[in-house]
């Protein structure tokens, strides 16, 4: 994937990271995902995330936020099925 740059238009970066999440959504809770590409993202570091390590740049930019985001809704969703299913068998 090639996300826009982050000079880009703010409805072009939602547009671009909303059909990401749709697609990562369709694929289902039951495989791994590797997703590759250019995110023009800068993420930084951070001690207190599930998606990011204590390694990294001092800066980030706006598509770094975009990403994080994507990412936790991901472990999130991903995290709500397993529960789901775990219930289910209870």
């Amino acid at each position: 994937a090639y996300a826009p740059s982050d000079d880009e238009s703010v409805g072009r970066k939602q547009e671009f990271y909303g059909e990401l999440e749709e697609i990562l959504t369709g694929i289902g809770q039951n495989r791994e995902i590797i997703m590759l590409g250019d995110f023009y993202a800068r993420t930084g570091w951070q001690l207190n995330s599930k998606v990011m390590g204590p390694r990294g740049e001092d800066q980030v930019n706006d598509n770094s936020q975009r990403l994080i985001h994507l990412c936790e809704y991901s472990l999130k969703e991903a995290t709500q099925e397993a529960i789901r299913i775990l219930e289910a068998k209870l």
